[in-house]
C-alpha cells in the first residue's frame, strides 16, 4: 500500500510548481490517507532516500514559497483596492490630515505663510502640498520647501486630486471670469472642476468675493448637486507661518458646519474666531493688514527708545514685549482699551503727556484711516477689470 501511494504523492508534488493548485489539492488529500498506510509510508521514505536528498522536501518547498508570493500579490491588490475604495467612499469629516492632499491656487505671500505654517506646525508633509500659479515668479522658494508646483489650476483638482484647497488670489480673477462669461461665468480652471468622487474642502481668502459668486466659477451648472463640497470664507494673517495667526471663519469654529479635519488643521496655525461672511472683508482689513500696522507701531516705539539711548536690539525687544503685554491684558480682562489706558496713566504723569503728543499728531485718526484705506484697496483689487496675481 505504501509503495503504491508514494509515486502518486511525487506526481502531485511535481505538478505543484507548474499549476500552483496542487498544493491545495495535496493538502486536502493528506487527511484522507488511510490510517494504516501512514506508518508504512514513513519507513519507506526514510530507507529509500536520505533526509537531505528527500524529494518531497525539495519539491514541496517551491509551492510553499509560491503560496506566500501569491498571497502577497493578492494582499497588495486588495490593499490598493481598499485604498481606492476608501477614497471614493469617504464622507465629509472622515479626511485624515497626514495623508490629505492640500492644494493652493495662487503663490503669493499669504500662500507662502500658510504653507510654512502647515509644514512646521501642523506637521503636514510638504510633498502632499500642491501649488498652482501662472508663472514661476513665486514658486521657486516653495519648491525649496519640498512642495509640488504647476502652472495649471485644473491640476489641483484633476491631476493632483487634492482634498483641501486654499484660494489665495485677488478678487479680480473672479470678476474677470464673469466679464468673460457674462451671466454664466467662465470657469476659473480650464474647465469646470471634475466631479470628484471624494469630498472637497475649499477655503477662500479672496477679498470682495462671496461664496455665491465663487461657486459658479467652479461647479458645472448642469449638475452642481453631484459635488460633495464644503466651502468657507476665511481670513488668515501672516503670523500663521509661526503658528501664531488669527483666523476668521464664516461659521462657528466648534460647530458641526466646520468639519473636524479643517478645524484641526487651521487650529494648528491660528486661533479661530467666528466672523459672518458679510463682515469678512472688514476682518481682512484689521486682522490681515492690521499686522503691518502693528509692526509699524512697534518700530516707532523702538525708534523712540533708541533715540533715548537704549540699544537697538533691546529697544525692539522691549517695544514688542510691551505691545504683547498690552494685548494679553486686554484679552484677559475683557475691558475696553480706553479703560486700561486710564488704569496705567497717572495724573500729570509721563504717560498722559505722551498721549497728549499722540493726540496732537492725530495718530488715532491716522490709524483709523489706514484700516479704511486697506479695506478700500482690497475692494478695488476685486473690482479690477483685469486679473492680477
Amino acid at each position: 500500500m505504501a509503495d503504491e501511494q508514494t509515486p502518486e504523492g511525487d506526481q502531485q508534488a511535481e505538478a505543484t510548481p507548474e499549476t500552483g493548485e496542487a498544493t491545495a489539492t495535496g493538502a486536502e488529500q493528506t487527511p484522507e490517507t488511510p490510517p494504516e498506510a501512514a506508518p508504512s509510508a514513513e519507513p519507506t521514505t526514510e530507507s529509500s532516500t536520505p533526509p537531505s536528498e528527500s524529494s518531497p522536501t525539495e519539491v514541496t518547498s517551491p509551492p510553499e514559497a509560491a503560496a506566500p508570493e501569491a498571497e502577497k500579490k493578492s494582499s497588495k491588490t486588495k490593499s490598493k483596492a481598499s485604498k481606492t475604495g476608501s477614497r471614493t467612499r469617504r464622507r465629509k469629516g472622515e479626511l485624515e490630515l497626514p495623508t490629505a492632499r492640500i492644494g493652493f491656487l495662487g503663490a503669493g505671500k499669504m500662500a507662502e505663510c500658510i504653507i510654512e505654517g502647515l509644514i512646521n506646525f501642523a506637521k503636514l508633509p510638504a510633498n502632499n502640498i500642491y501649488v498652482a500659479a501662472p508663472t514661476s515668479k513665486n514658486t521657486d522658494k516653495l519648491k525649496s520647501l519640498g512642495v509640488n508646483t504647476t502652472k495649471r489650476n485644473i491640476d489641483i483638482f484633476a491631476r493632483f486630486d487634492c482634498d483641501i484647497m486654499f484660494f489665495c488670489f485677488h478678487g479680480s480673477v473672479i470678476k474677470y471670469c464673469y466679464k468673460l462669461g457674462g451671466k454664466i461665468p467662465h470657469p476659473i480652471t480650464t474647465n469646470y472642476i471634475p466631479n470628484m468622487k471624494h469630498p472637497i474642502y475649499i477655503l477662500s481668502l479672496v477679498s470682495g468675493v462671496s461664496l455665491e459668486q465663487l461657486k459658479p466659477c467652479l461647479l458645472n451648472p448642469e449638475h452642481p448637486e453631484k459635488y460633495i463640497l464644503e466651502m468657507h470664507r476665511i481670513m488668515l494673517n501672516a503670523a500663521c507661518s509661526y503658528g501664531l495667526g488669527i483666523c476668521a471663519v464664516d461659521v462657528e469654529p466648534d460647530g458641526n458646519k466646520l468639519s473636524a479635519p479643517i478645524r484641526t488643521m487651521l487650529s494648528s496655525i491660528a486661533r479661530l474666531e467666528y466672523v459672518p461672511e458679510s463682515q469678512m472683508d472688514a476682518a481682512c482689513a484689521i486682522g490681515g493688514n492690521g499686522l503691518a500696522f502693528a509692526y509699524y507701531f512697534i518700530a516707532a516705539l523702538a525708534d523712540g527708545a533708541f533715540k533715548m539711548g537704549l540699544s537697538r536690539n533691546m529697544a525692539i525687544k522691549f517695544a514688542a514685549k510691551t505691545v504683547q503685554c498690552a494685548s494679553q491684558c486686554l484679552l484677559e480682562s475683557g475691558k475696553h482699551p480706553s479703560e486700561l489706558l486710564d488704569s496705567v496713566s497717572s495724573p500729570s504723569g509721563a504717560a498722559i503727556y505722551g498721549i497728549h503728543v499722540l493726540d496732537k499728531a492725530d495718530v488715532k485718526s491716522g490709524i483709523i484711516a489706514a484700516v479704511e484705506a486697506a479695506h478700500k484697496r482690497a475692494i478695488e483689487l476685486a473690482e479690477s477689470d483685469s486679473p492680477s496675481s
